[in-house]
């Protein structure tokens, strides 16, 4: 899909301008330096086409360290993959030399180019673009806008389009076709944004040793055997007592929202070390969601290890969330890239199974089969229950109705029995399976 790119030093309204051609709260807006750190992709609407937007952090971002070096990394490889780019400046700040830089630069590169003029609120604001450092600039075309309150931005996306057109690019209606939604979730430094990286064999999501180096979900969207599958990084989650006031909490909150809309969680655990209350926290919030699940022991390369070992070690998970027994593990190396492709094959399997319906005739058959064997177990009452018939009633994920004679009940564990029956017999793995009953009298 044809990408523009939006570049300009920290605090000019990148992010503010980012969620306003979405038309959604995706990048977090802060005045301070230095909030946004991954490359944001997004994908606006406009005259019934769609083209591909990404926000990117401060190119004056201070600080010479190893984060930094990555996250500028980030900024120049969306820069060169765009095929248009938005330079913002700031008309409250003025012309500053890393602006009148970036003009030079991409004046030299020869690749289309527009130059965005933020916050022009009033009519005072749009006045400055008269003065001398303006009017002096190499670039004579500027196209004033309010990416808070949005007012030119509807003329900007013309103005994006002519590029289109000039350059020869065409666009297409946006895609309605479905997506698979993967959110990738862990505590901090398990892996995640390595794992995102090495799934697309590209470098999409800043890595670093520093906790919380992702701030705000990213998604990038692929096609996998026919099927689009929208993988979502998220900021690294830790129980809420010990949630840091500001980005962090705005992160964390965003992932746990993220999580109620995705269909498909990839837990990241570290099998380098113990699993810990972070891990447990994640796996009980994933557990509430009813969405589908796929256990990712992360960092394979960090440990010796035999057949015997993963044995062990998915026995160690499972006892550790035994309410998560249904979930399949998966042993990788985000770092190496060691059997991270059949994470793939995994969640198209666990998409199949949270939309698999059960003929009724089949599932009461086998279900009635088994209460011969196993006979049912009463909760409460002094009457065992008998079966009198079960039905599929849903999906996403898989429910089902268990109609018994009125005044029994069956017992929970009876029904957990149950569910694993049905999810063997049928190939429900990685999905939860909702038992409900229902009384009939008789």
């Amino acid at each position: 899909m044809p990408m523009v790119a939006i570049i300009g030093r920290a605090n000019v309204g990148k992010s503010t301008l980012f969620n306003k051609i979405i038309e959604e709260t995706k990048a977090i807006i802060s005045a301070k330096s230095g909030t946004t750190r991954d490359v944001l992709y997004g994908e606006p609407l406009w005259r019934g086409k769609s083209f591909s937007i990404v926000d990117t952090a401060g190119m004056d971002m201070p600080g010479k360290g190893e984060l930094e070096r990555n996250v500028l990394r980030q900024v120049e490889r969306a820069q060169k993959e765009a095929d248009i780019i938005l330079l913002l400046l700031d008309v409250r700040t003025g012309v500053m030399q890393e602006d009148r830089e970036l003009m030079k630069k991409l004046l030299k590169e020869k690749k289309p180019f527009l130059v965005v003029v933020n916050k022009i609120d009033n009519k005072r604001s749009l006045a400055e673009l008269e003065n001398k450092e303006w009017v002096n600039l190499p670039v004579k075309d500027f196209l004033p806008v309010s990416a808070k309150n949005g007012s030119g931005v509807g003329d900007l996306l013309d103005a994006i389009f002519e590029k289109f057109k000039k350059a020869k690019i065409k666009l297409k209606p946006k895609e309605e076709e479905e997506t698979i939604d993967i959110i990738i979730l862990g505590k901090p430094n398990v892996g995640k944004s390595s794992l995102l990286n090495k799934l697309l064999d590209k470098e999409v999501a800043v890595v670093s040793n520093i906790a919380h180096t992702t701030r705000e979900p990213q998604d990038i969207t692929l096609k996998y055997q026919d099927k689009l599958i929208k993988l979502i990084d998220t900021a690294g989650i830790r129980k809420k007592a010990r949630v840091e006031r500001g980005f962090e909490k705005i992160g964390v909150r965003k992932s746990i929202n993220t999580l109620k809309q995705s269909d498909i969680a990839l837990l990241i655990v570290d099998i380098s070390q113990a699993l810990g209350s972070q891990d447990k926290h994640l796996a009980s919030l994933i557990y509430e969601s009813h969405k589908g699940l796929i256990i990712i022991a992360n960092k394979l390369d960090l440990i010796n290890h035999d057949k015997e070992w993963h044995k062990k070690f998915t026995r160690y998970i499972q006892m550790s969330f035994p309410f998560l027994d249904w979930a399949p593990v998966l042993f990788t190396s985000a770092l190496s890239g060691e059997k991270v492709k059949k994470i793939y094959d995994t969640i198209l399997k666990v998409e199949e199974a949270r939309k698999k319906t059960i003929d009724t005739k089949t599932l009461e058959y086998f279900v009635k089969g088994i209460a011969m064997v196993h006979r049912p177990l009463k909760a409460k009452g002094v009457n065992h229950p008998r079966i009198l018939g079960i039905k599929q009633t849903g999906t996403e994920p898989p429910r089902f109705e268990i109609a018994i004679k009125e005044k029994t009940s069956i017992h929970g564990s009876y029904l957990k029995f149950l569910s694993k029956k049905i999810r063997e017999e049928y190939g429900l793995e990685g999905t939860p399976i909702i038992m409900e009953t229902k009384h009939i009298k008789i």
